[in-house]
């Protein structure tokens, strides 16, 4: 399948690109996967061929952001919308059946306090938690929502 021809059928769902190699990022998709009732997200890491193609629709910030980006299509502007740091985590969890009030909470902190404390975590997210040795395990039932 084309690149086109993907995002065409997958305008329905929201993406969630990754850091593949981090322990604490790949735990938050893992939760994601456990809390997402809808299946509305699909997954692909930031190093994958997926997050390379879609770049060329991404701003410069979140092409270059040390960050976990979320990217949902808006049927209204027929136009993708990237989120990037804290608003991605925001938007997220706003969209996780049980965690919305959370969410909206977060939503009331300014951006930029918010973003200083995900760039804190983001800079020793290494240090702090790990990377991961071996690729995600993937059982039968999580395969098909994720791309490399």
């Amino acid at each position: 399948m084309d690149f086109n021809a993907f995002i065409s059928e997958k305008k329905d769902k929201q993406i969630i690109f990754f850091d593949g190699i981090c322990v604490l990022c790949n735990s938050f998709v893992s939760f994601v996967l456990r809390k997402d009732k809808k299946h509305s997200f699909l997954f692909a890491p930031r190093q994958g061929k997926l997050f390379e193609k879609f770049q060329w629709l991404m701003s410069p910030e979140a092409k270059i952001a040390d960050s976990i980006v979320l990217c949902r299509y808006n049927a209204k502007k027929h136009t993708w919308e990237f989120f990037i740091e804290s608003q991605a985590v925001v938007e997220i969890l706003k969209s996780l059946t049980g965690f919305y009030l959370l969410g909206l909470l977060l939503s009331f902190f300014p951006t930029s306090f918010l973003n200083k404390l995900y760039r804190l975590i983001a800079k020793n997210r290494y240090k702090l938690f790990g990377k991961e040795k071996n690729c995600r395990f993937l059982n039968q039932e999580e395969r098909k929502y994720f791309f490399d």
